[in-house]
């Protein structure tokens, strides 16, 4: 759903099948790179380590993570390690393709480290970095 909405509105998309692949996929396209999308429950590699990887390299990279799973607000919950990782969008699962639409968007088109400054959309909730 996430590549076919993309790719049907113009944008170049490439995917990956773990978050192994992700990286290595960020690192080799990072200059054409504007965001990235990752589920946070992957194989070999989960979303976390692969933020954390991505961060490394690229500190100000633009990041949205999405999960079916209920990750929770708690204060060791994954989605507070996210915000602390500078990920200040989460879509939660199922979501419909205009609130992925207008989020990739709002940030691509938001300047750099001012993302946290978009508002919520349906399906949508974004955490200051």
């Amino acid at each position: 759903m996430i590549r076919s909405a993309l790719q049907t509105n113009g944008y170049h998309v490439l995917t990956a099948g773990d978050g192994t692949e992700g990286l290595t996929l960020f690192l080799q396209h990072r200059n054409e790179v504007r965001l990235v999308i990752t589920d946070v429950t992957m194989p070999f590699l989960d979303g976390l380590g692969m933020v954390r990887a991505i961060r490394r390299v690229d500190p100000g990279a633009r990041i949205v993570a999405s999960s079916g799973i209920d990750l929770g607000e708690g204060a060791d919950g994954p989605r507070r390690e996210l915000a602390a990782l500078g990920v200040v969008a989460f879509l939660q699962k199922p979501y419909l393709s205009e609130t992925l639409l207008r989020l990739v968007r709002e940030m691509i088109d938001a300047p750099p480290n001012c993302a946290q400054n978009l508002s919520p959309g349906q399906g949508a909730s974004w955490k200051p970095g």
